[in-house]
């Protein structure tokens, strides 16, 4: 297919302020794509009309650094793997919670001995209480998986949301330290996987729009 025609048929940019319209250029300050009726040249420079009434008030803007950077990158995966890592606990504390009153938890452990030790001595606790708590970690394990294309993009709103489930998680930590306790190396991981990501963000947070 030639140049001509992969141009023909790509998708255009569509406006961050207007997604309907059309993107006719990038702001020179954050980068992102607008429209024609939000392109306002100030001093040769081609603005979005945030940055432009910014400039026009005398206000100091500062321009983003273009790219993602290496420590948004690290963010982004480790949202991935953070909560993949969370979901599957969580997951696992579910079917534990779920099971447990009406099967033998001598059958329960010899389930879960073989391949998730630490998981095993969760049924101790009362069913309901790693229910409760599998839940939790499952949903902020979801919610932590889902920011990662948001991170990916740049987005200081997935970031923070990010950064909000790990701390989440660390409250849930102090509060079923016992139970969490349990999972042993799991929920360590978590805890320090979060903290790396929380960090990786703070880096890069002046690339974020």
């Amino acid at each position: 297919m030639s140049g001509a025609s992969s141009a023909r048929y790509a998708v255009p940019l569509r406006c961050y302020l207007h997604p309907n319209a059309r993107a006719v250029t990038s702001c020179a300050v954050c980068h992102r794509p607008i429209c024609s009726d939000c392109l306002v040249v100030v001093r040769g420079r081609r603005l979005c009309t945030h940055h432009a009434e910014a400039e026009l008030e005398g206000g100091e803007i500062k321009e983003t650094p273009g790219g993602r950077g290496v420590p948004l990158s690290v963010a982004a995966v480790l949202s991935v793997t953070n909560g993949s890592l969370a979901a599957l606990g969580g997951f696992l504390l579910i079917i534990i919670g779920l099971l447990q009153p009406t099967t033998s938890s001598d059958i329960l452990k010899s389930s879960f001995e073989p391949f998730l030790k630490n998981f095993a001595d969760v049924l101790l606790f009362p069913a309901g209480e790693a229910l409760v708590a599998g839940f939790i970690v499952f949903m902020l394990g979801c919610i932590d998986v889902a920011t990662a294309a948001f991170i990916w993009r740049r987005s200081k709103v997935g970031a923070v949301v990010s950064v909000f489930a790990s701390i989440t998680g660390v409250i849930m930590t102090g509060i079923y330290l016992e139970l969490l306790a349990l999972a042993g190396p799991y929920a360590l991981a978590w805890i320090a996987l979060g903290f790396v990501k929380i960090g990786s963000v703070v880096l890069g947070w002046k690339r974020l729009l």
